[in-house]
């Protein structure tokens, strides 16, 4: 059963080290105290050696979420901004869901969720969604500081057919039927070269 997390270990110790110079400035007001207070200076050296450790796994560990967290907000505005075109996709609907629980700081952020929420439960005016999802994408790029305008967030491209360079689909006939209508021409080819013989035999006599 763990007593002390890590977080209040590095506090205690962190107290301890501030009492001890808070101690070491008073003893060197003193002569009588000369002795016990390098040995106090000598005990901080360590203390310090030892908690310096710890302060840098706290330190990176908070980095660390720090870093998640950008890359989790990041990911949610992507979604927003490339699939807001295909509302009902996956990727648009998860991050809608997720941005109140990513964004839990932000009130701006959070009272624009729910004003689209109501625009689409309310079957407001489709003009008027579409403003509020504008909006809410706005509010992000600014949180993170991106420059962008609600015209630039508002246009984005969509196709009207395959992309150029798309694969084309090959479609492989049944051997009988490509035979049989391989048949069919050579067939035909032929009654086309009787007639063209007979034709030109008819206009020489």
């Amino acid at each position: 059963m763990k007593i002390f997390s890590k977080e209040n270990y590095i506090f205690s110790m962190m107290i301890t080290f501030l009492l001890g110079i808070f101690v070491t400035l008073l003893m060197q007001k003193s002569q009588f105290f000369s002795a016990l207070s390098n040995l106090v200076k000598q005990n901080m050296s360590i203390i310090a050696v030892l908690i310096s450790p710890l302060i840098a796994l706290w330190v990176g560990d908070m980095m660390r979420k720090r870093t998640e967290k950008h890359k989790e907000e990041i990911e949610v505005l992507k979604n927003l901004i490339s699939y807001r075109h295909h509302k009902g996709s996956p990727e648009f609907l998860s991050a809608l869901n997720r941005i109140e629980l990513i964004f839990d700081k932000n009130e701006k952020i959070k009272q624009q969720v729910k004003e689209l929420w109501r625009s689409y439960t309310n079957k407001e005016n489709l003009l008027v969604s579409k403003q509020k999802e504008v909006e809410l994408v706005y509010e992000i790029c600014k949180y993170k500081g991106y420059d962008v305008s609600e015209f630039e967030i508002d246009n984005f491209f969509v196709s009207d057919g395959p992309p150029v360079g798309a694969p084309t689909i090959n479609i492989i006939q049944n051997p009988t039927t490509q035979q049989n209508h391989n048949s069919t021409a050579s067939v035909s080819s032929n009654n086309k070269t009787n007639s063209i013989t007979s034709s030109s035999t008819t206009l020489n006599l």
